[in-house]
């Protein structure tokens, strides 16, 4: 009887180890690298510099910030993609609209994989908005008068044909039945926004940022806020539900990892992150840049969120 109760104990702490070590919580074995596909000083790159120190106390590892900018974030892209399977679980790109949206439209082809399907997903930090302006010399002020002129002629700007900003202002234009309005596409976003300050065009969106200083100075004029709520930074500008037009244009900041990533790490940087953003000095800190937290996230969610952005856009693309 001794024996029979001593190999039952035995073959039950045989059973029991393997399912423990499943259950174990994984922990990454070194420092973790936050690849931002943009030149530093961008959002892009302030908000992950915001969110390296708390995810570092997290995670109980250093968390550093490199930059590898180019081709809209493709670069980036691929390398964090194409990483050596022995540093998989210490890599992870803030992936954006441009990345995960944008580039796959636009460029597919040549970034050889769909960022969305065959990478992890891990969280998504927050969202931003825009702000639609005017140039003074339209003589549009309200987004009232817009939707008024909205079968005239009427040329907007953004920073290169298929941007962000060329596609919001293109589902804008189709949402108001705006049938005769030009794209005009610059190189990068300060030359759209001196031709909108010289009235060589009549519309522009931009990040907070970059329009308010243009807006205090009296250069340009805010006409409405692409957020679901009016924002902080601009208490006295309604947002595009509140005039009459039923469009939210947010886009975008997440982590995302390479395929080889191990999903019991990606698991535990998703919990991270969920956790950090509930700290209220980091809340502070993405305000700063406009980055409203999400209600709520999965994993899951954060890639179904990227789809269906992916299928709003898709009709737009300008063909080559």
């Amino acid at each position: 009887m001794i024996h029979r109760k001593t190999l039952l104990a035995a073959l039950a702490a045989g059973l029991m180890a393997p399912r423990a070590e499943a259950q174990a919580p994984a922990r990454l074995d070194g420092p973790l690298t936050l690849l931002v596909p943009f030149a530093p000083g961008g959002p892009t790159d302030i908000a992950a510099r915001f969110l390296a120190p708390e995810l570092s106390s997290r995670l109980g590892v250093p968390v550093v910030v490199e930059n590898r900018s180019g081709a809209g974030g493709a670069i980036g892209m691929r390398y964090v993609q194409t990483i050596a399977p022995g540093l998989a679980n210490r890599m992870v790109m803030v992936s954006s609209t441009s990345t995960q949206v944008m580039v796959p439209l636009t460029d597919m082809a040549n970034v050889g994989f769909d960022p969305v399907e065959d990478m992890q997903q891990i969280a998504l930090i927050g969202t931003y908005f825009t702000v639609i302006a005017t140039s003074v010399g339209s003589g549009i002020t309200s987004m009232a008068e817009l939707r008024a002129a909205a079968a005239q002629r009427l040329e907007f700007g953004s920073p290169g044909t298929n941007t962000e900003a060329h596609l919001f202002l293109a589902l804008l234009a189709r949402t108001m039945g705006a049938r005769d309005w030009e794209h005009v596409p610059y190189r990068g976003t300060g030359p759209a926004l001196t031709a909108l300050m010289a009235n060589e065009i009549k519309l522009a969106l931009a990040s907070p940022l970059t329009i308010l200083p243009l807006i205090q100075d009296g250069r340009a004029r805010a006409l409405a806020v692409t957020a679901a709520e009016r924002s902080p930074m601009f208490p006295d500008t309604p947002t595009l539900r509140e005039s009459g037009v039923d469009l939210v244009l947010n886009g975008f900041f997440g982590l995302t990892g390479p395929k080889a990533m191990d999903t019991r790490i990606a698991d535990a940087i998703a919990s991270a992150t969920v956790d950090a953003l509930a700290s209220p000095a980091l809340r502070q800190q993405l305000d700063r840049v406009g980055l409203q937290p999400p209600a709520s996230q999965s994993r899951e969610s954060f890639r179904a969120f990227q789809r269906a952005e992916y299928q709003r856009f898709s009709p737009l693309v300008a063909s080559p």
